[in-house]
C-alpha cells in the first residue's frame, strides 16, 4: 500500500492513502493554527498559498488579464 498524500505542515510528516484522509487531517492543523488563504476575487479559502495561487489562474486570462469566473460573479 503506497501513501501518495503527505501532510505539508512543517514537522508533521504523516502520509495518507487517500486525498479525503489527507484533507480531514489538514483540518485538524487548521483548528490549531489556521493557515487559510482567501481568494480576493471570489472569497474561496485554501489550506496553503500554493493552492490559492493555482486557483487564481481561474480568474486570469492567458496573458494575465482578468476575465469573468465561470463559477461566480467576480471578475
Amino acid at each position: 500500500m503506497s501513501h501518495s498524500y503527505c501532510c505539508k505542515v512543517h514537522e508533521c510528516g504523516e502520509a495518507f492513502t487517500s486525498r479525503s484522509e489527507a484533507i480531514k487531517h489538514a483540518k485538524k492543523h487548521a483548528e490549531l493554527d489556521p493557515f487559510d488563504f482567501v481568494c480576493d476575487h471570489c472569497g474561496k479559502k485554501f489550506l496553503g498559498i500554493a493552492n490559492m495561487k493555482r486557483h487564481l489562474r481561474v480568474h486570469m486570462g492567458s496573458e494575465g488579464k482578468d476575465f469573468a469566473c465561470p463559477l461566480c460573479h467576480y471578475r
